[in-house]
């Protein structure tokens, strides 16, 4: 069987013969990247829970098409840089410098939003603070999973919800209305820079 405290991990091993045999050895370190994988938003919940270190400072790292990492995409497995908010405390000394407006926007105690901070700061911070809490980052994300699982529902009963004003229904609504949006957007992109290319082998 195993017993573990913060540190290490016990192994007892019962021998043929009766006796124990006692083996010790270091629980594996929780990573930034092992928090992103297991962590990671889908159409019911579009967010991650907060970084929460071993001391308990807590703050939120996010990443998709809709927050500022890089790359700004939805699922991946690996960012070089996420967007980073606060929470234990609104400012973040170790990201001084790196907040959207600059650090002078802040003055007034409104919170920072701290964009595309690489992976290296972040785990900064998370070091900083003793490293990850994993039992207590795998409960919350467990938590929020089952608060936004999927409901198993007809297209009617998704237009009556909608119609309704139901929270849940309003929230595949507006996911829905944003992909598209983005879609045409991207669309557009692509036919204006093919038009500019054209243009640019017509003129040689």
């Amino acid at each position: 069987m195993k017993e573990e405290n913060a540190e290490k991990t016990f192994e007892i091993i019962i021998t043929k013969d009766g006796k124990e045999k006692t083996d010790t050895c270091e629980i594996p370190e929780y990573t930034l990247e092992e928090f992103i994988k297991d962590s990671k938003p889908d159409i019911f919940c579009e967010r991650r829970p907060a970084i929460i270190c071993i001391d308990g400072y807590r703050f939120s790292v996010q990443a998709s098409e809709f927050h500022y990492s890089f790359p700004r995409e939805d699922g991946l497995d690996e960012y070089i840089a996420v967007e980073v908010r606060g929470i234990t405390e609104k400012r973040i000394k170790e990201l001084k410098g790196l907040e959207e407006r600059g650090e002078e926007e802040y003055q007034d105690g409104t919170q920072p939003i701290y964009p595309f901070v690489s992976i290296d700061k972040v785990k900064e911070v998370i070091n900083n603070h003793g490293g990850l809490d994993k039992k207590e980052i795998l409960r919350e994300i467990k938590e929020l999973k089952e608060i936004y699982k999927p409901q198993n529902t007809a297209l009617d009963d998704v237009l009556t919800g909608i119609a309704n004003g139901d929270e849940y229904f309003l929230k595949i609504l507006k996911y829905a209305t944003r992909k598209v949006g983005l879609a045409q957007e991207k669309a557009e992109l692509d036919k204006r820079t093919q038009e500019k290319s054209g243009e640019d082998n017509g003129e040689k």
